[in-house]
């Protein structure tokens, strides 16, 4: 205050306009910073909204990862128990199909065994049919030699006969009475003679049937003893 009263009143007047000046400067720095402040919170507020709205998306992206990363989840999981399932499925499959081959394998061993059987049998059937038809040719033979034989001793006892039916015929000159028994003889010698040969031609043939009836008795024995050795 002292100091004050020292001053004249232009310097008063000068310090008051300094300080009205310093106030008026004072009032529109504060005006101004208020502006700033002003302009800082709405810049404040404008990227509170956008970190607001920029966390809101990034909340929603992240719940939707979320989402698609437990459907995919799930997904994985649903994946895996069908493969698990198919695992087993398969291998079932696979075990089940190695017992089939194993059966499999085992009726081709029997078939196999079957077959190498009935090869044999009928490889025994074979021998003996062809035995039998040896046989058969053999007696077939020994029967078309007899019944030559048969024939050329029928045809020799017709000629025999054919030769005493002309002797008898040739005694022309004779009387009745003698050639009466000169006929009889010769009818009888011709009659003995056909008789003779007739009986020679049934025993050949009585003994052609005997042998083949013997080889076909033969035959069926053989076949039966075949059989029951097969059955054993």
């Amino acid at each position: 205050m002292e100091h004050l009263n020292e001053l004249s009143r232009d310097e008063l007047v000068a310090l008051l306009l300094a300080k009205e000046q310093h106030v008026v400067d004072g009032k529109q720095t504060i005006t101004t910073l208020i502006e700033q402040i002003t302009d800082y919170q709405s810049l404040m507020e404008q990227e509170k909204d956008t970190l607001e709205r920029d966390l809101r998306h990034e909340r929603a992206a992240h719940e939707a990862a979320n989402h698609e990363l437990l459907v995919a989840r799930e997904r994985v999981i649903s994946l895996h128990e069908d493969l698990e399932r198919e695992k087993a499925n398969a291998k079932e499959q696979a075990e089940s199909t190695i017992g089939n081959l194993r059966t499999l394998m085992v009726e081709l061993e029997n078939i196999e065994e079957a077959n190498a059987t009935l090869n044999q049998k009928l490889a025994d059937e074979r021998e003996s049919h062809g035995t039998t038809m040896r046989q058969v040719g053999e007696l077939q033979a020994q029967l078309d030699a007899l019944t030559a034989t048969h024939r050329r001793e029928l045809a020799a006892a017709k000629s025999a006969a054919a030769a005493a039916a002309a002797a008898s015929t040739a005694a022309d000159g004779k009387s009745a009475a003698k050639d009466a028994p000169a006929v009889n003889a010769s009818t009888s010698a011709t009659a003995s003679a056909t008789t003779s040969a007739s009986a020679s031609v049934d025993e050949s043939e009585e003994r052609a049937a005997a042998a083949a009836a013997a080889d076909k008795r033969k035959s069926r024995r053989e076949k039966k003893e075949h059989k029951e050795k097969e059955h054993k």
